[in-house]
């Protein structure tokens, strides 16, 4: 009889099938909302305003919130 790769041996197992899809259903969507997120945070960084200096100590974003889309309300921040 062959021996069984240790990676079958262990998709053979239900409990970890389980904790496998329930992983990749919960903790996939997350990791790619947060990435979306850092991709909009980083399209509202200031890079440059006139009169301050070129690397602030401080980070600075500007962006529009919409408030009611219906009507195109939105508030700058």
């Amino acid at each position: 009889m062959a021996a069984s790769s240790p990676v079958i041996l262990w998709l053979q197992r239900p409990l970890f099938t389980i904790i496998l899809v329930a992983l990749s259903v919960t903790v996939l969507p997350v990791a790619l909302a947060v990435a979306a997120a850092r991709g909009e945070q980083e399209s509202d960084r200031v890079a440059f305003l006139p009169g301050q200096p070129r690397s602030p100590p401080v980070s600075q974003f500007a962006g529009y919130v919409t408030v009611n889309e219906h009507n195109g309300r939105a508030l700058f921040y």
